[in-house]
């Protein structure tokens, strides 16, 4: 493999590496922001307004975000599911309506 290729790889390892840590970091801002109903202080109607309006995430983003952030307040074990890379933001999304504190050993 010649040494750009090298370096595209290296540079999409890092960018990657980057967007799961700042995807979960997002995931516990919006959560502290629904735990603290702070978007109703800063004039929005919803959690899901302010991800789309303030934060310019797409809808099915916002969805996502949101849905896994409100679960995270009653399974905390998925706050540290996402930031470790076992769970992205999507598949996290696709357990959150089966998932409880009883079964998210499983």
């Amino acid at each position: 493999m010649n040494y750009e290729l090298k370096q595209l790889r290296a540079l999409a390892r890092e960018v990657a590496a980057r967007y799961n840590k700042d995807e979960a970091e997002l995931m516990k801002i919006i959560k502290e922001v629904h735990q603290s109903k702070a978007f109703y202080k800063w004039g929005f109607a919803s959690l899901a307004e302010y991800c789309v309006q303030e934060l310019k995430l797409s809808e099915a983003n916002t969805s996502n975000f949101t849905a896994v952030a409100k679960k995270a307040n009653e399974v905390p074990a998925l706050v540290l599911a996402v930031e470790t890379g076992e769970l992205s933001i999507s598949k996290a999304r696709k357990i959150v309506p089966v998932l409880t504190k009883e079964n998210h050993d499983h």
